[in-house]
């Protein structure tokens, strides 16, 4: 779980509050959908989490550390992965309880917020992350990395676009 942005496909979106900043802070969540073990998850990723946590830290030499309050299953999330027509790819869909995400959320409300498609393949280490994808954050050597566990675990939220609320 607590490396799901690791290994396997995972589709997900960010969300922080509605002001550019370098650190992920209060509010900044990473939720993804992903299947582990056979079975749907939907999994969060919180830099600094109010509610009970569930603590991660991720260190290696070059990539440095990264610590997160809270990673693990959304309490009460929903998350369907459903193949699509021609097997070559799914639907995600998913939601998340609105005091769960610590971020005030209403109708008509604008956020700050990405996108993010991971997919795998085979590698030497069995099946492993192979491309990050993102509708906002640029595609850079670190945002893209995807062979050091603390920088693809790792938030940008100077990054991350307009997201409006419906």
């Amino acid at each position: 779980m607590n490396t799901a942005f690791k290994g396997g496909d995972t589709a997900g979106v960010v969300l922080g509050p509605r002001r550019k900043h370098a650190q992920p802070g209060p509010g900044d969540i990473r939720l993804m959908a992903a299947m582990i073990g056979g079975r749907p998850h939907l999994v969060a990723m919180k830099a600094v989490s109010a509610q009970p946590k569930e603590p991660e830290d991720y260190f290696t030499p070059s990539g440095g550390h990264v610590r997160f309050d809270f990673v693990g299953d959304v309490p009460g999330g929903q998350v369907s992965l459903t193949p699509d027509a021609d097997g070559k790819g799914y639907i995600a869909s998913f939601a998340a309880p609105r005091a769960f995400l610590e971020l005030p959320i209403t109708s008509g409300q604008t956020l700050l917020g990405d996108v993010e498609v991971r997919l795998s393949g085979q590698g030497q280490s069995g099946l492993q992350t192979t491309s990050r994808n993102y509708l906002f954050t640029p595609l850079t050597n670190e945002t893209t990395m995807t062979s050091d566990v603390p920088t693809e675990a790792r938030l940008y939220p100077e990054f991350w676009g307009a997201v409006n609320i419906k």
